[in-house]
């Protein structure tokens, strides 16, 4: 009741993360070749290809590497230290830890072979884009620096969030680091972990909010009643 939007939100987008998350993870198990728009967006990327293009992509990339979503998400576990809320900060640090745990196992339970001539460097299996999976810290921070802890109020900066994240993703296919499938997939579990725990967040605050109401004091009528 006293949720919300907010609340069914965070599940929504949560559930629908996870799906498409499993979704190419049941398709890829059976198949490792390229999915729908997996070659279609290569082609596309080596048409547009060009050295400028190849810079600023690395850049782009670079904000969604591990280190630098770890970096982000350890400053805004600070704020929410300075600013009391445990809840928020068990499940931000609970949720990045469990997508890179996450990345790693369906990584090796998977094992993709990434796609030819890529113009960056990279190590291991392909599918989820570690790099799509992280960057969605960055939506996380925004909706709790606008939503939760009331920092920011403009809502520009989840769209900003947003739009980062989509270029991060993109930028990974554009280098041929990644397949599309690999970039959706880890966007979906990003989103998803973050959306779940973001919802069992809101549900323990409400709880521990309502447990800390005093109870409004009695009629003297009602009191008297009681006594007797």
């Amino acid at each position: 009741g006293g949720l919300g939007l907010e609340l069914t939100t965070a599940l929504a987008v949560g559930g629908v993360g996870l799906y498409v998350f499993a979704l190419y993870t049941v398709v890829l198990s059976g198949d490792l070749g390229p999915t729908p728009l997996d070659r279609e967006l290569l082609d596309v990327a080596d048409q547009l290809n060009a050295q400028t293009g190849v810079t600023a992509a690395k850049i782009v990339s670079t904000l969604g590497s591990f280190p630098a979503c770890a970096a982000l998400v350890a400053v805004t576990a600070i704020v929410l230290v300075v600013r009391r809320r445990p809840v928020e900060l068990v499940a931000l640090l609970l949720s990045f830890a469990l997508i890179y745990v996450a990345v790693h196992i369906a990584k090796a339970a998977i094992d993709r072979p990434r796609p030819a001539n890529p113009l960056i460097a990279t190590d291991g299996s392909t599918f989820p884009s570690g790099h799509a999976a992280y960057a969605t810290a960055w939506v996380a921070v925004a909706v709790l620096f606008t939503r939760r802890l009331g920092l920011v109020r403009h809502a520009a900066l989840v769209a900003g969030a947003i739009v980062l994240v989509a270029a991060i993703g993109l930028s990974r296919i554009y280098l041929r680091a990644h397949y599309w499938s690999d970039v959706a997939g880890g966007w979906g579990l990003g989103v998803g972990i973050f959306g779940l725990f973001g919802a069992i967040a809101m549900i323990v605050e409400h709880m521990r909010h309502n447990a800390d109401e005093p109870e409004p004091p009695q009629e003297p009528a009602a009191v008297a009643s009681a006594e007797r």
